[in-house]
């Protein structure tokens, strides 16, 4: 065995054999030695052969992946050659690069055609829901009130996305804003009139108080009006200080009830009537204050 050696394993076989084999004791335990030493060897060489199966399944492993990009590389470019193809057709261009130029020209008006279509169907919803509204402001109130509130959705939508959107954007805003603001003059008038003939009828701003029936129809027209002004208080801000100019919409209900107030005090509180005098004032507010709120 030792002839099958090189010269420094022999030599490192002789210095692990002397430094194990020291003695007769030693020598007896050879054969003990041995098969550790043969045991070892067979460790080694399972640890070997695993080695190389697991580096024969990565090759594999590593071959086949590279197998698999290689097929979707030629999958891409069959598939790009075919887009470019279909392009060639459809534009009808000789070269890809013109027809990709074609087609994204075709894409964009395509794009301009779908917005211009977004904006007929906007229109049309917005000239429905105004036809709604004045048709139904006398026969049923709340339903034309319903189509007002959507069509102020409609206009706030707008206003708030135009800095964002380009085009027509402005020129749709202003329209939607005349037909908003028209029907809100017309149910203003309609409504407002409705509760002046209720306030007529209950003859205020008289003590006497109207039958149940007058109060009622009072209550609803005041609900109304502050169901239309609803759309309005969105955009109300708390005043941040004394110094802050912004004002308070004046709820229409109070509006329409003060009318006869004011002309009344105007009457008597103005010019060189006898009645304009401090006392007269002060108790001309009291009457107010209990026609208010007794």
């Amino acid at each position: 065995m030792a002839g099958n050696l090189s010269a420094e394993d022999a030599t490192r076989l002789v210095d692990f054999v002397n430094d194990k084999i020291q003695s007769i004791e030693d020598l007896q335990s050879l054969d003990t030695l041995l098969q550790s030493l043969q045991e070892q060897q067979d460790i080694q060489r399972q640890q070997l052969r695993e080695a190389e199966e697991i580096l024969k399944n990565a090759t594999k492993a590593s071959n086949e992946h590279a197998e698999a990009v290689r097929k979707e590389a030629e999958a891409f470019k069959q598939h790009q050659a075919d887009i470019d193809r279909r392009l060639l057709v459809v534009t009808q261009s000789e070269h890809s690069d013109e027809a990709v130029r074609k087609f994204e020209d075709s894409i964009a008006r395509l794009q301009r055609l779908d917005v211009s279509q977004g904006y007929l169907e906007l229109l049309s919803s917005v000239d429905q829901l105004n036809k709604d509204a004045m048709k139904t402001m006398k026969s049923s109130p709340h339903d034309a009130l319903r189509s007002y509130a959507q069509l102020r959705s409609i206009e706030t939508s707008i206003s708030t996305g135009q800095d964002t959107v380009e085009g027509a954007t402005p020129y749709l805003l202003d329209y939607v804003m005349k037909v908003s603001g028209s029907l809100k003059d017309s149910i203003r008038v309609e409504y407002t009139d409705k509760l002046q003939n209720i306030l007529d009828k209950m003859k205020w701003p008289m003590k006497e108080l109207p039958t149940e029936s007058l109060i009622d129809e009072w209550m609803r027209w005041c609900d109304l009006l502050l169901e239309f002004q609803e759309p309005d208080f969105g955009s109300v801000t708390i005043k941040k200080g004394p110094e802050d100019q912004s004002e308070l919409p004046i709820l229409l209900p109070l509006e329409v009830m003060s009318r006869p107030l004011e002309l009344r005090f105007k009457y008597h509180f103005s010019g060189d009537r006898p009645t304009n005098r401090l006392d007269k004032v002060l108790s001309s507010s009291r009457n107010t204050m209990e026609l208010i709120f007794y």
